[in-house]
């Protein structure tokens, strides 16, 4: 490269949309161990805020929408609104997601 100008490196961004609160944690916290400053590695946590398998996956193909993501990737309960009918709406939506299912359903212990 002419005159020292400096190589810009384009960062991998995730996308992960937790169905509620205590997903969000586990993700957060999954995040602060696997994903170290500097990786080139940009992650994005989304709170769907429940309402279900059917919710979370709407919640992750709209935030989508809004900018390109490299992997977007739903954490879901199956206790509630998992059925084929979810599962098409990922399949069908313009790129694919990455459903990670929690059975039995992420809960509250204390």
């Amino acid at each position: 490269m002419k005159g020292g100008a400096k190589r810009r490196h384009v960062a991998r961004t995730v996308l992960l949309v937790g169905e509620g609160d205590f997903e969000v944690v586990l993700l957060r916290h999954l995040k602060a161990l696997y994903v170290q400053r500097g990786s080139g590695v940009a992650v994005t946590i989304k709170n769907a805020r429940g309402k279900g398998a059917a919710h979370v996956v709407d919640v992750a193909v709209r935030q989508s929408l809004n900018a390109a993501f490299d992997l977007k990737v739903a954490l879901l309960d199956t206790d509630t609104d998992w059925n084929d009918k979810t599962r098409a709406i990922a399949r069908k939506a313009k790129q694919r997601y990455r459903l990670l299912r929690l059975t039995p359903a992420l809960r509250r212990c204390c």
